[in-house]
């Protein structure tokens, strides 16, 4: 029962990063913009030009697997410090 409930959650966290990321790469590209050089005017611009200039979505989930990789060792990490 405790493995299954480990696996289950584990699960979840890689479905919400799946989910998430696109929105976390959009939200990266907007608070990193050097003060008046803004090439982006807001969220939906920079969505519809990394997917129209940088290659679709894939440009959208540029980075994913690290991130994947190390949500993994944290949400274990986690679970033991908090055991």
């Amino acid at each position: 029962m405790r493995f299954q409930l480990k696996r289950l959650n584990s699960t979840s966290i890689k479905c919400f990063i799946l989910v998430t990321y696109p929105l976390d790469t959009i939200r990266a590209r907007l608070a990193f913009q050097v003060t008046g050089e803004h090439k982006y005017t807001g969220i939906v611009h920079v969505a519809t030009s990394m997917l129209k200039e940088e290659g679709g979505v894939r440009a959208l989930y540029r980075g994913f697997l690290p991130t994947l990789m190390v949500s993994d060792y944290n949400f274990k990490i986690n679970f033991v410090i908090r055991k």
